[in-house]
């Protein structure tokens, strides 16, 4: 997969639409526009809904655009540390709730976290906390 591609997609849908992913990126609006076809030639799908005023996601340009949000959120990661910008240190993090709640999402963050040798980053923690106050809210209705 090509990530220029990529990064034309999510842009255009973190910007709403092609004009201001074009600036974004630099580009001109044809060309951002280009590489939105090619990546949905590429993935035999459609990712957006045209529309003369706004670009809607498609069910399939939903589950690209979260997948690559994450890929993008780790990659200024890997850049902020590299770079200098970013220290992490060891945190630790306290929930309180109760079992029946947050036992499924902590017990898949636990095992994941194992891999990765306890390293929880700031995008981490936010899809971390996003799923539990998703649940709450579910279980609230």
């Amino acid at each position: 997969m090509d990530l220029h591609r990529l990064r034309g997609f999510f842009t255009v849908v973190r910007y709403g639409g092609f004009t201001a992913a074009a600036k974004r990126l630099r580009l001109s609006q044809p060309s951002v526009s280009l590489q939105v076809k090619a990546l949905e030639s590429e993935l035999g799908v459609q990712l957006l809904e045209r529309t003369s005023k706004r670009v809607i996601l498609t069910r399939d340009g939903q589950v690209l655009y979260e997948l690559s949000q994450r890929l993008f959120e780790t990659e200024e990661e890997i850049r902020a540390v590299f770079e200098g910008r970013s220290d992490y240190e060891s945190a630790r993090l306290t929930v309180s709730t109760n079992q029946s709640i947050a036992s499924p999402i902590l017990a898949s963050y636990s095992a994941s976290s194992k891999k990765r040798k306890k390293f929880l980053s700031v995008s981490g923690l936010k899809r971390l906390l996003s799923s539990l106050l998703s649940t709450v809210r579910f279980l609230m209705r």
